[in-house]
């Protein structure tokens, strides 16, 4: 398997998502990075809008990165209105993780951030 690279990676991913959210907000919106397998999600969450839904946040998927053993390359995923991630055609994999976290955080397409 190759932990390593998915390690060094979600410590990026970690670092990115930790300064995209203003701490005078984080009571209303949070980022959450999980890492399964070869998977790092970017996920959003936000408070429940009323106290009949429960104490839980909602979560919302940002960008998913898979990393590629045999292929030693990156790519990135954005969640379509299915609720399912999707391959994000516009980005070529590449062997880091760095350019296609650029590519989420630049979102020229609208496609993670909105």
């Amino acid at each position: 398997m190759s932990r390593p690279e998915v390690e060094y990676a979600a410590k990026l991913v970690e670092r990115y998502a930790a300064g995209k959210v203003p701490a005078h907000v984080q009571d209303e919106i949070r980022l959450e990075v999980e890492i399964v397998g070869n998977s790092i999600t970017i996920w959003e969450c936000r408070p429940p809008w009323r106290p009949e839904y429960g104490p839980e946040w909602t979560r919302m998927g940002i960008a998913r990165f898979r990393y590629s053993p045999s292929q030693k390359s990156w790519t990135v995923y954005w969640m379509r209105s299915d609720l399912r991630f999707h391959r994000y055609e516009p980005a070529e994999p590449q062997p880091g993780i760095g350019p296609l976290l650029d590519e989420v955080a630049r979102d020229p397409h609208a496609c993670f951030w909105g």
